[in-house]
Order: structure tokens, then sequence, then C-alpha cells
């Protein structure tokens, strides 16, 4: 009686031969050295060639540094070699449908499915399937200090092998397999294939941002060369329309052998994948600038518009379906964003719902053609209530560049800030606050409004009193101190204004109560002003008034705002010259307090 066939176990052998291909990259290859790190997205390894001569028995070992601790071994069963572009074909196939059925670790599939992915009527095909599928189960990968963990959220420092998957083939005639045959309700199928991505790769798939590719692209994408350079450009330009990359960082990434002494050859291999991209309109246009030799030139590539924005919908949908469908499953990722209850379905969302969100944006929206079909793909996803909140936000905010912003504000959830600031203004009362760090994000958030409510010359006044501070703290206002500052200025000035509590001046908001239990009044460690009977007037006022003085003498005050100083600082202090409780510390920041509100205002 024929059995069902088991791919899941390995027999060590040694292999003919194995070949080093040395793909570390120097620092100077790089643009931005910190765009590439080795916590590569799964479909970014180097696990299927771009060899077409590959041999059997031979193995590749890919090396990410000089000290050859850090690398990648490809390692086929006996007789076979390794996995190629059909066996990537397949395998981006594999994922799609494992993506459509909700992302479980096991899942069935047959010849047909794959068959019809690949729009290849080739009756051998299916020959040439199970065999795609028996190599990606039988090759051995070897992952040292490379191979990315979810759970570790960085790379692990030790050695894994594993195959991609396992695979069981079924057979669909057999009696125990009588509950697989009646899920296909097809008695043409005799044969399935079941599925088990294993545990690195899985985890890898669904817990590293999971695939933001476009499946079909990457299929329809003839040559495995120029599929992988796409992979890698899309990366690398986050969601600009202009990249710029050195040949020889593309070589080793794809990666492609080469030999020195004939570049030129291996330039052109790379310049006809740029064509087949720039057909497929994946690129608008490209240049290869060389200068004195290729290690030190770029390659200059320009992207349309439009793929901005395909991007970032293919993200935030992909994100969104991937919530959904693991709403269901066992996976450790927490995503950031969830999806609203108020979906509606396509064929409900009509014209007018859509001009209505258009009637909510900013009024250059209506000019953009492409920006209904947006919207409908944004409620489709996010449901009505969140678009129409972020087209508010927009108008609002006087957004210019509306596509890219709307997609945005959606994918990062902006209108959750506006929400916390409209509740904190709109409550003054103790239940606003039912926590400390719920005190401290509302100080935060105020303080924010009340930084961008200033016009320029006040943003200036205020950041130069916060640039003083900071170099009189570091001691020193050298050039590491002036890069340090310009790096950190904006949340150093939110904090100078929490500080000194300029925030409740924010949008009317007069105060803002706090449940933080009072502590003790600390006992006073600076030198008490002299009681009332003691206490010389004449002192205090000189002392009051050149702090005054010196105070406002780096800014353009008028003589009439220095007396309103005056006039409200000598009326706070009155009370506590009678009470005995002044130090200089409360006079201090009594001044402080009345000399920044007035320069701000």
């Amino acid at each position: 009686m024929e059995k069902n066939i088991i791919l899941d176990e390995y027999i060590d052998y040694e292999v003919e031969e194995t070949i080093e291909e040395n793909i570390s990259f120097d620092g100077d290859l790089f643009v931005n050295g910190s765009l590439i790190r080795l916590d590569m997205n799964t479909i970014q390894y180097p696990l299927f060639s771009k060899n077409t001569r590959r041999k059997k028995n031979q193995a590749v070992k890919y090396y990410f540094n000089n000290n050859k601790n850090t690398y990648i071994l490809v390692k086929p069963t006996l007789g076979n070699h390794i996995p190629g572009d059909f066996e990537e074909k397949v395998f981006l196939i594999l994922i799609k449908i494992m993506k459509k059925k909700g992302f479980p670790k096991t899942f069935y599939v047959t010849g047909s499915e794959i068959k019809k992915e690949l729009k290849n009527d080739n009756k051998i095909i299916y020959t040439r399937i199970k065999n795609a599928i028996k190599r990606l189960a039988s090759t051995i990968y070897s992952f040292n200090n490379t191979l990315y963990s979810s759970g570790e959220k960085g790379i692990l420092k030790s050695e894994v092998i594993t195959p991609i998957l396992t695979v069981e083939i079924l057979d669909l005639n057999l009696k125990k397999n009588e509950n697989v045959k009646a899920e296909f309700n097809d008695n043409r199928i005799k044969e399935v294939y079941k599925i088990s991505i294993t545990e690195h790769f899985y985890n890898n798939i669904v817990s590293k941002g999971y695939l933001v590719y476009d499946n079909d692209i990457l299929l329809n994408i003839s040559s495995g060369i120029a599929r992988k350079i796409y992979t890698i450009i899309e990366k690398l330009r986050f969601n600009n329309s202009y990249l710029e990359i050195n040949p020889f960082l593309l070589i080793k990434s794809i990666p492609l052998r080469y030999d020195k002494r004939n570049i030129n050859r291996t330039i052109e291999i790379l310049k006809n994948n740029f064509n087949i991209l720039l057909d497929l309109n994946l690129i608008k246009a490209y240049k290869f600038e060389k200068n004195n030799t290729w290690e030190d030139s770029l390659i200059k590539i320009d992207f349309s518009e439009q793929s901005i924005e395909n991007k970032q919908l293919r993200f935030f949908e992909d994100k969104n379906n991937f919530v959904a469908l693991s709403k269901n499953m066992a996976i450790s990722d927490t995503v950031n964003s969830m999806i609203d209850n108020d979906k509606i379905e396509e064929q409900d969302i009509t014209k007018d719902i859509i001009l209505e969100i258009l009637n909510l944006m900013p009024p250059t929206a209506k000019k953009l053609k492409t920006m209904p079909s947006t919207i409908k793909t944004a409620i489709k996803i996010y449901g009505l209530k969140q678009v129409k909140k972020v087209a508010i936000y927009m108008k609002k905010n006087k957004v210019e560049k509306i596509r890219a912003y709307f997609i945005k504000a959606l994918e990062n959830n902006w209108v959750k800030d506006e929400e916390l600031i409209e509740e904190v203004i709109k409550k003054e009362k103790i239940e606003i606050i039912e926590s400390v760090d719920n005190v401290l994000e509302g100080k935060k958030t105020l303080a924010k409004i009340y930084y961008d409510d200033l016009c320029e010359e006040y943003k200036n006044k205020l950041e130069y009193i916060v640039k003083e501070e900071y170099y009189k703290k570091c001691g020193q206002r050298g050039k590491a101190q002036m890069l340090a500052f310009g790096h950190s200025k904006k949340s150093l000035v939110i904090e100078y204004i929490i500080d000194n509590e300029l925030y409740k001046k924010s949008n009317g908001l007069k105060k803002l109560k706090s449940i933080e239990k009072e502590k003790e009044e600390e006992s006073k460690k600076v030198d008490i002003i002299e009681t009332k009977e003691e206490l010389n007037i004449e002192e205090l006022k000189k002392y009051t008034e050149e702090t005054i003085t010196v105070s406002t003498s780096l800014f353009d005050v008028s003589e009439d705002v220095i007396k309103k100083i005056k006039f409200l600082v000598y009326s706070e202090i009155t009370p506590m010259i009678v009470e005995k409780t002044l130090t200089k510390e409360i006079l201090k920041d009594i001044i402080k307090k009345y000399v920044m509100e007035n320069i701000t205002h």
C-alpha cells in the first residue's frame, strides 16, 4: 500500500564542495551605514541562489564579516542542489497562501493552487513544483550569529540549523486522509501537500514586520536578481522617492559572484535587471554614476510619487489584515493599532460617503484624482469613524501633502494625540487624571500645545533660555554640546515648559489638577531671608530688582514690562514676608516665573 511521504528529517553528510562567498560590507559602501542591519526579513536572506549553474552536492557559505564567524551555510541533500529562482517563487506562493488562510503555521495546499499562482500551463510543472517543495524541505540552513529572533528582539548569538519548512505529501486515496479530502471537495485532487513552516522562519515572517511586499509584484518579476534588487531598494528607500546606493553593496546583498578584474560584466548584469524593474514601472528612472572606481560610485534611483502611497497603503493594509487574522492565532507579536468595528462593505461605500470625507478635508483634497480610491481603501481597513476623525484632524492642522499625510495619520493613529489634547482642555476636574502617568502625559501634551502656539520670535527666545541653561549644566559650550542640544532641543524645551508650569496658560487651561500625594515640605536648605523684625527691606528690594534686571537684560523688554514684573513679584512675596516663609530659593522661582510669563507672551 502506498504511504504518505514525510520530509522532516535530515541525514548529515559531507558535501563534495562548499563555495565560500564573502558578502561583508565595508563602512564606506554605505550612504548611511545605519540603514543596513543583519535583522533582515526572511525574504532578504540569501536563501535562494542566483547562480544558474548550481551543482549537485555543492553547498554555499555566505560570510557576513571578515572573521568568518557570522555566516549562513546553505547545504543540499545528497544528490541534490541548493534552491534557486524557481524554489523562491514557490516559497513566495506558499507564504501568500499561508497569509490567505490566516497565517497558520501548518496548512494544506495543492499543486494546482501553486500552478495557478505561477500562471504556467505546462503539464510538467506539477513535477517541478513537487521537486521544488521537496528541495525546500530538505535543504538545511545553518545560521551562525545571523538569524533574527522575535523573542530576543535581535540576532541570536548562536548557531541555528534548520530547513525552511517540512512537508508531508498526502495521498488522498488513503482512507486515513478522508478528512483532508473532504476539505477540498474535489475528486480530481489526488495529492495534497501538508506544509509546516519551521519555527524560526515562521516567527521571522509573522513577527518581524511580516512581508510588506506585494507577492503578485514579486512573482511578476521574471528575474530572481531583479526581484532581489527590488526587495533591497524598497527596504532602503523607506518612504522616499529617491535612493542612492553603492553598486558593490547591491552586488553583495543579492549576492552576485564577481571578479574585480572584470567587474564591468557584473555591472552590466545589474543594469539589465534595473531595466526589468523600469519596464515593470517599479522604478521611475536609474543612473549609474561612476567615479574613479566602481567601489566609490553610486546608483541613483528615482521612484514615482504614487509608489510611495502604494507602499504606505500596502503597509497599513497588511498590518491591519494581520491584526484581524491574529485574533484567532497564538501569535506573540503585539501590533500597535487595532481596527475599528465600524468597517463597512465595499458596495456600501458610496460616492456620497467619499464626498462627505472630502468635504471634511482641506479643500485641495478634491483636486487629487486618486483621493477617492484612497479614502475607499482606508474606510475598508480603518472604518468610517476613524477616517472621519483623520479628515477633520487634517483640516484643523492645515495639511498640504494630503495623500501622504492621510495615510501616515491613519497608520500611526495621530488622531489619538489630538483626542488626548481635546480631553485635557475640555475637562479641568480631577477626574481627568487617574494616575501619575496620566498627569505627566497631560502636562507633556499641554506643553507641546503651548510651544506650538508660540510665534517664532518667542520660540526663539524660549529656546535661547533653555540652551543657556543646558550649557550651564554641561559646564561648557563646545561643539559636542551644541550638536547634542540641537538633537534634543524640542524635548529639552518641553521639559523646561513643564518644570516652570508654563503649560498652564496653554489654550485657556488655567489649572491642571493633580492626584499626586502632597509631599512633606522639604526643610529649607537655603538661607532664610530675615523675618519681619530683622528684615532689611532695602537689601531685599536691591536683590529682587537686580535679579529681575539680569533676567530681562538678554531680551528687548520695555520699562513698562519690567515694572509689571516687579509689581507681580512684590504682590506675591508680601504675604510670605509677613508669614516669615520667604526664602531666597522661593524668591528666585517667583522672579523666574513672572519673567518667563512676560517675555514669552
